[in-house]
């Protein structure tokens, strides 16, 4: 494992899905699982105890119960990636303070990918996602300046994951 490598902190209710999300992380280049935790009463002592620099959480088949978990993790937490299973709680992931979306569903790239850039203080959501949100970013101020044509090309190409 490098010594630069991403230090993960997993979390789920599902065993099963935290034991399945480490190993498919086993062999992911630059990352390192260094914990796992159920979202119950112990979760606030996680970030102390593994120091990690973002967090992977499968919010499951039944993902509202844990938003207010989600909502308190995330507040004094590090940057958290979601992974969410039906697309009406998408706002209420986000509002929770999620700072990436993937279905639960993501391949072992895509989430990665997810993970480096919420740690970097970037936002990752499923193109999917983004109907069910509200985002505005900048609360109605003009942009400074408008993107270039290949400035636009590139954006795009990000976002089709290329």
């Amino acid at each position: 494992m490098p010594t630069n490598a991403l230090r993960i902190l997993l979390i789920a209710d599902d065993p099963l899905a935290r034991v399945g999300l480490a190993a498919l992380l086993a062999d992911a280049d630059d990352l390192e699982v260094v914990g796992q935790s159920a979202a119950d009463e112990h979760l606030h002592q996680a970030p102390e105890l593994f120091r990690p620099d973002a967090v992977l959480w499968d919010l499951g088949w039944d993902a509202a119960p844990n938003f207010e978990l989600l909502s308190a993790f995330a507040e004094n937490g590090p940057p958290l990636l979601a992974l969410l299973d039906d697309d009406e709680l998408v706002s209420a992931a986000w509002a929770a303070g999620a700072r990436g979306l993937l279905r639960r569903q993501a391949d072992v790239g895509q989430i990665q990918a997810a993970l480096t850039a919420v740690s970097q203080g970037l936002a990752v959501i499923e193109p999917e996602f983004t109907a069910g949100l509200n985002l505005h970013p900048l609360d109605g101020e003009p942009l400074l300046e408008e993107l270039t044509a290949r400035e636009m090309d590139v954006l795009q190409l990000l976002a089709e994951g290329s």
